[in-house]
């Protein structure tokens, strides 16, 4: 049987809550990142167990510490967002 506040909650639940996941569509995209992908295919292979930050096909950083790359990041200047990206060691 259910205690007191189990059956409170169960009473209180939005019916939504169990309800499916609604998918919404959103205007705003990412830019394309075709020559990002290109470069992590050619070259991710020389850095393994790193971050590597790219802009377009232009290594910003890399590192195995994200704090590190985050540090490196904060003295240039960018007029869009780059790639992060892990490279596992495998």
């Amino acid at each position: 049987m259910l205690d007191d506040d189990m059956a409170h909650s169960a009473r209180t639940v939005k019916p939504d809550v169990f309800a499916p996941p609604v998918v919404k569509p959103v205007p705003l995209q990412d830019r394309a990142r075709h020559a990002e992908f290109t470069w992590l295919r050619d070259h991710a292979q020389n850095h393994r167990g790193q971050w590597v930050v790219l802009d377009g096909a232009r290594l910003l950083a890399s590192g195995p510490q994200l704090q590190d790359i985050l540090r490196k990041l904060s003295s240039l200047e960018r007029d869009r967002d780059p790639l992060f990206h892990w490279v596992d060691t495998d």
